[in-house]
């Protein structure tokens, strides 16, 4: 019994991949015909392969998640007798299941941009000037030079909105004071009604192709060769550990590995809506298993009442944003505004949070409270698992460097990551990797204390001296092969 008729295309073939794609690329090869088991006594449910259909969520939560629930055995491991454990969740989570890194999705941007956009014109007039695009890929291209991404494209779309905003007088960012618009660029700000609408569309088109792509990606992992595994870990977590899983990934792989739905992620059924609506207390007073997007999800959208993801309906003291149960009802997530900085520049982001200020869009409901949420649990419990996060994210890296000075010996750390050679730890793009090692295991890593060739013999586990921590080092994909072993060494 299975699940088929799943389909992705991220983009063209010409699109580039990164190092670390390339090598990893032979053991996450999505097959069509892969099979994936799904609970007895369930019909098999075929996804089609447009993303958007409704079959996506609500048929699974309403036969999947319906009968597991009905049917799970007496004999599970009560939830107060079950350590706690918080798991941090970085982009190579879920890399295995085919879902596109920060290369490829920056390739998949850069072909949308270079081709006229038919199917946003009904949404954005200029959606269609591919010429201006260009021009603005190349120069954000010439301020961040090769290494930019996709997230560098934001923010200097982003930066060139708040700087329209001051040069008209709208009580923009200070720099607006200080320069003006670059003569080659001048029309890239100035449209007919004067409001920037091409870069805003620009922006909104950004945003719409990454959250399209995740979607698509989270559909055709279901039926990827590695999905029993990657299910397989997440299950042996659960029944092992009370869980607070914080993702910075946008996908939905977790939710549909564990059959999770959106009372674990603080949202509740709101009567006469298709979607839930999010209440803090619903997070912070769970004592059950928490799942919390960080930095969005492509199945939330914001407010339906005003122009910011968190409004306040006082009415039914909840937060406008919503969860839904298939991506259709939240096909249109983009565009929201998540407040204003104190020196007046506009944060933008709907579903998702990206650019180079997640420090202060994580302010916005419900990443707020998210956040706080993960900062207690760091704090009360003792055990963490980071599965390849890239550790560039200054607001996260500041809450799971602590764990040794909050925990001391009673610190149990296990970290997953992907190192090809001893030398590339010591690049600059993973001193935030290096450190937070250090900290945890308080002594040097494997390779700086003796010939590659002992590095080698580790076959990609690596216990710190004081058996507080722990390194996989081969990957995800071994990591989750290993899930007895960071099982056993998480609940000691």
């Amino acid at each position: 019994m299975g699940i088929d008729g799943c389909g992705i295309t991220c983009g063209s073939g010409n699109a580039a991949f990164s190092k670390r794609d390339t090598a990893r690329a032979s053991s996450s090869t999505f097959s069509p015909s892969s099979v994936m088991v799904v609970p007895e006594r369930v019909s098999v449910i075929r996804i089609p392969n447009w993303h958007r259909s409704g079959l996506l969520w609500s048929r699974w939560i309403d036969e999947v998640v319906g009968i597991r629930r009905s049917t799970m055995s007496s004999a599970h491991v009560s939830p107060s007798v079950k350590p706690r454990l918080t798991v941090l969740i970085g982009a190579g989570g879920s890399f295995d299941l085919g879902v596109p890194l920060t290369d490829r999705l920056t390739a998949i941007i850069r072909a949308q941009f270079a081709i006229p956009a038919p199917e946003f014109k009904n949404y954005f007039p200029s959606a269609n000037d591919a010429e201006r695009r260009t021009r603005l890929l190349v120069a954000a291209e010439r301020h961040f030079g090769a290494k930019m991404n996709f997230e560098h494209l934001f923010e200097f779309i982003e930066s060139g909105l708040a700087l329209h905003a001051g040069w008209r007088g709208r009580g923009g960012i200070a720099e607006a004071g200080w320069t003006g618009p670059r003569a080659d660029l001048r029309d890239l700000f100035d449209d007919e009604n004067g409001h920037a609408d091409f870069l805003m569309h620009s922006l909104l088109m950004l945003e719409l192709t990454v959250r399209d792509t995740i979607l698509e990606a989270s559909t055709a992992a279901l039926n990827h060769l590695v999905w029993p595994t990657f299910r397989d870990f997440w299950t042996a977590l659960r029944d092992n550990f009370e869980l607070t899983v914080a993702t910075l990934n946008y996908d939905t792989l977790v939710e549909h590995a564990l059959e999770w739905d959106g009372s674990v992620q603080g949202y509740e059924p709101a009567e006469g809506s298709s979607g839930w609506l999010f209440h803090p207390r619903l997070v912070h007073q769970r004592a059950e298993h928490r799942l919390m997007h960080l930095h969005g999800s492509v199945l939330i959208k914001g407010s339906t009442y005003g122009d910011t993801v968190g409004d306040w309906n006082a009415a039914s003291e909840q937060w406008e944003n919503k969860w839904f149960t298939n991506a259709e009802h939240a096909s249109f997530a983009s565009g929201g505004h998540l407040g204003r900085t104190a020196c007046g520049r506009e944060l933008h982001g709907g579903s998702i949070v990206t650019g180079l200020h997640k420090t202060e869009k994580v302010a916005a409901e419900p990443f707020m409270t998210y956040f706080e949420a993960t900062s207690n649990e760091l704090r009360a419990s003792p055990r963490l698992l980071v599965i390849e996060y890239g550790f560039n994210d200054p607001h996260i890296n500041r809450l799971i460097r602590r764990m040794t000075r909050d925990h001391g010996e009673s610190r149990r750390v296990a970290c997953v990551d992907y190192v090809r050679l001893p030398d590339e730890i010591h690049s600059d793009e993973r001193s935030g990797f290096l450190g937070a090692m250090r900290l945890w295991s308080e002594r040097g890593l494997p390779w700086n204390d003796g010939p590659s060739a002992d590095w080698q013999a580790l076959n990609g586990l690596w216990n710190a001296p004081s058996g507080r921590t722990q390194l996989h080092f081969h990957g995800f994909l071994t990591a989750m092969k290993r899930a007895d072993e960071i099982v056993s060494f998480l609940g000691t």
